[in-house]
């Protein structure tokens, strides 16, 4: 694991509390929205000693709700809702960040809200079931545009929000990554990484050597995200081929 900012040691202490809680009390506990870097901590932290489960929505969810239990639960209950949000795509524009940008103006923190997923002028919204009435209630404008959200209890796993591709990469490393994907020269993939502009699974990263595996989620500020999904082979001119899904 990478070394601890002091946000991430908060939440690393917050996280041996309810694995010791679990322990010694026999505690069930629910955690909020959580980004990879803090599934990523949860995992560390509990090991083997108590039953963990995660849930974002749909399989392929990044943000994901957590419960930490002593025991093992047949049918975990994360207490999530997915919310369909509806509008007129001739009027109205959106993506990710507008909407998010949406939802946070009506007060709320960015822990009660998971994924946003696209799907034509159909947008779905994995939520906290404590904040699906208040944002169903609040959110009826963006951009002056009407719009509408409604509860919806059907599956969202099939939705495609990426675009795949391969790449020939002549190492794991994330300069090489990053000049292959964006087809950039090695030294302007650095000057990115050097720029903080670089994360791995939502980590700020600064090394150009730094080696990335399969299941990576890399963001470049102002390119967009991808990940790794695997590595194919060897090209004959023994590059690296890997597959990607670059996020749209």
């Amino acid at each position: 694991m990478l070394p601890l900012n002091d946000d991430e040691e908060l939440f690393f202490k917050r996280i041996y509390s309810l694995k010791d809680n679990a322990i010694n009390n026999y505690k069930v506990s629910m955690l909020k929205f959580l980004d990879l870097r803090q599934q990523e901590i949860i995992k560390y932290v509990i090991g083997n000693n108590v039953f963990i489960y995660f849930n974002g929505g749909y399989d392929d969810a990044e943000y994901k709700k957590c419960i930490i239990s002593p025991f093992e639960l047949e049918e975990p209950d994360f207490k999530l809702d997915i919310l369909k949000l509806e509008y007129n795509k001739k009027y109205l524009t959106l993506n990710h960040r507008k909407v998010l940008a949406c939802l946070m103006e009506l007060g709320i923190k960015r822990e009660v809200i998971g994924d946003i997923l696209f799907d034509g002028d159909t947008c779905f919204i994995m939520v906290s079931n404590e904040m699906t009435d208040y944002l169903i209630q609040s959110l009826k404008l963006i951009s002056h545009v009407p719009v509408e959200l409604k509860k919806y209890d059907g599956e969202v796993s099939n939705i495609i929000n990426f675009e795949e591709h391969k790449c020939f990469v002549s190492s794991m490393r994330l300069d090489a990554i990053i000049s292959g994907i964006y087809n950039i020269a090695r030294s302007a993939s650095q000057e990115l990484i050097k720029g903080e502009c670089v994360k791995v699974n939502q980590v700020l990263i600064k090394n150009n050597s730094h080696e990335t595996n399969p299941g990576d989620i890399i963001s470049v500020r102002g390119k967009g995200r991808f990940k790794i999904v695997e590595v194919l082979g060897h090209s004959r001119g023994d590059k690296i081929v890997l597959k990607l899904a670059k996020y749209i």
